[in-house]
């Protein structure tokens, strides 16, 4: 599903990206863990063609990513960093103008997602009045309604108090068994990456330097949050 083969990205002589390779299959559910200025969002953004690799390439769903040809992001749902509305139409508009963008026929899930985002009385009120957790929950209906082969989320929890992330992450699970949806997920939060993911890659200073698959994690007698801190101050002392 998805093929990233030795990618870097160079900002103004910095290397935000250093040479990553990676893939994930089908149904994968796949974390990234990292301090804040790792690249996980900078990787995410290179998998949704935000931004260019300097080097490397990326294939999603068997074809090359470029700048010529985005028909392929119409098969992933995303959401990257703090999401952006039109806040003076309602949150069903807002929806309607991305359904429209990928294919109309998708705006008959509108309802139902919002429904499942707890929503669904907001429908028809302005994002104007929303929350930040609300937001939040938008961002995520949008990011799903057109059930996309590929999720890619980048810190989906922000914002969301206890309830509201139990509801994501169930609503993730629930699409990853029922229709195998592929999903790249990063977290602060490392225990709720746990209860979620497949497999765990841990990123430093734009490398990817170590994968943890499930049974790897299940049978570490520390804590993943203890394993991840020993594996960024190992890398740290090289």
């Amino acid at each position: 599903m998805i093929t990233v083969d030795h990618v870097s990205k160079t900002i103004d002589q910095k290397d935000i990206i250093k040479d990553v390779s990676l893939s994930v299959d089908k149904g994968e559910i796949l974390g990234i863990l990292g301090r804040n200025g790792a690249g996980k969002t900078s990787l995410m953004k290179a998998l949704l063609n935000i931004v260019s690799p300097s080097e490397g390439t990326i294939q999603l769903l068997g074809s090359a990513v470029t700048n010529k040809d985005n028909s392929i992001l119409g098969e992933i749902g995303c959401l990257i960093e703090t999401p952006v509305f039109y806040n003076q139409l309602t949150a069903r508009e807002n929806l309607e103008i991305h359904c429209l963008y990928i294919d109309e026929k998708y705006c008959e899930n509108i309802s139902d997602t919002l429904a499942l985002l707890c929503l669904g009385d907001k429908e028809y009120e302005r994002v104007s009045s929303f929350s930040l957790g609300m937001k939040q929950r938008l961002g995520i209906a949008r990011a799903i309604v057109t059930k996309p082969k590929i999720l890619v989320l980048d810190e989906p929890i922000n914002g969301l108090d206890p309830i509201g992330m139990i509801d994501v992450r169930n609503i993730l699970l629930k699409m990853n068994q029922e229709e195998r949806t592929t999903i790249l997920i990063s977290s602060h939060i490392i225990t709720e990456l746990s209860q979620i993911a497949s497999r765990i890659i841990i990123m430093e200073e734009g490398k990817l330097i170590r994968s943890l698959e499930k049974d790897e994690m299940e049978s570490e007698e520390r804590s993943l949050e203890k394993t991840f801190l020993d594996i960024i101050q190992s890398y740290s002392y090289h």
